[in-house]
């Protein structure tokens, strides 16, 4: 038996449903386990007998959030840490300096998406690598991540030991597994586009695309989900476009206001120029929702070409409306590979696939020398 700390988001997004799902797995074997979420969490303080704390502040980066941290790894006396997102270097210096045998970090980044995304000078941005390099090759024993692209990435930029890198593809609950999947007449003339609005994400590209594809499908709507720093700038793109009639701008929107979304559309659009892992695709995958994205990245270990959906080249002219009319034309067929390939390796219901995921991340804590 071990004693695991795992810092995680609140429950309701598809990656830390996730960590919670491993949590209590591992609790079900006899580990003792601790959930530590963001400080905005309102629900149960103890889950399947996993006592949840919060910290103190909505993003772990202060010295009372190191203090914080620091008392629950004495009170718990943990054997693995599991950081993730802003809690990583807090996580990973508190438990080095205690000398906590193994610190795993889940690395759900691109490089490239951070440098196109983030709103600092280019020298800040170095800055930071810098330090993010360093904390991860000292502190971390373990780093878990969610694509063989990003792993090869992560291994170049940072230097970082192979041997010291997993990959684990993230699972998510399948919304629909007690219920039918919408065919086609059930659903709207629509396509979606689920993400934030930064650059990286791509919507623009999609949306120069959109007068050339609704002069062959007229009816077809573009639904955009979603908010960011691009989206007011986009919006009156489309109204120069003359396109408005054509698209729709929904806003952020919870978990499952995005699947009902997506089990109404007849094809998902990722544009991403950069995307580690690319879950939005695996989501549409779920709705038996087939998927249309550049051949980048952890998409390529989604996206089987001519079955759930096809690569598109976002700068190539014609290319999304050719790669939609092969979906249209064929829709039954992309839309039952879509949920197949969901259910065989993404579905977090398949006690097969988290049940394997478990085992080899025992395994790893086991062998690998701290």
């Amino acid at each position: 038996m071990k004693s695991y700390i795992i810092c995680t988001s609140p429950k309701g997004k598809s990656v830390s449903d996730y960590f919670f799902s491993i949590a209590k797995q591992l609790k079900k074997e006899g580990n003792h386990v601790v959930l530590v979420v963001d400080q905005n969490y309102s629900g149960e303080k103890i889950i399947e007998g996993i006592e949840v704390l919060t910290w103190p502040s909505i993003r772990p980066i202060k010295v009372k959030d190191f203090i914080f941290f620091y008392k629950v790894c004495k009170k718990y006396k943990p054997d693995v840490t599991f950081s993730q997102y802003g809690s990583t270097n807090i996580v990973l210096l508190v438990s080095w300096l205690l000398k906590i045998p193994y610190r795993v970090n889940y690395w759900h980044t691109m490089f490239k998406a951070v440098e196109i995304d983030v709103q600092k000078s280019k020298i800040k941005t170095r800055i930071n690598h810098f330090f993010k390099k360093n904390i991860l090759k000292q502190f971390a024993t373990h780093i878990f991540i969610n694509s063989h692209e990003n792993k090869a990435q992560l291994i170049h930029h940072y230097n970082i030991a192979p041997d010291k890198i997993t990959v684990f593809h993230l699972l998510i609950q399948d919304s629909f597994k007690n219920a039918t999947i919408n065919s086609f007449s059930e659903r709207n003339q629509q396509i979606s586009f689920v993400g934030r609005f930064d650059k990286s994400k791509g919507q623009e590209s999609v949306i120069d695309q959109i007068p050339e594809i609704i002069a062959t499908y007229p009816n077809l709507i573009f639904t955009f989900v979603g908010h960011g720093v691009e989206k007011n700038r986009l919006e009156q793109k489309c109204n120069d476009l003359n396109i408005t009639s054509n698209v729709r701008f929904l806003g952020f929107k919870k978990t499952y206001e995005i699947y009902q979304i997506m089990a109404l559309s007849l094809i998902n659009i990722n544009a991403s120029l950069e995307e580690a892992f690319g879950l939005v695709n695996v989501e549409a995958l779920s709705c038996g929702t087939p998927i249309i994205a550049p051949e980048i990245g952890g998409i390529k270990e989604i996206l089987r070409n001519g079955e759930n959906g096809y690569f598109f080249d976002p700068s190539a002219k014609s290319d999304l409306l050719k790669k939609i009319t092969l979906i249209l034309n064929n829709w039954d067929f992309h839309s039952k590979n879509a949920k197949m390939c969901f259910d065989e390796n993404f579905s977090i219901e398949s006690s097969k696939l988290l049940d394997n995921q478990i085992k080899k991340m025992i395994e790893l804590l086991e062998t690998y020398p701290t």
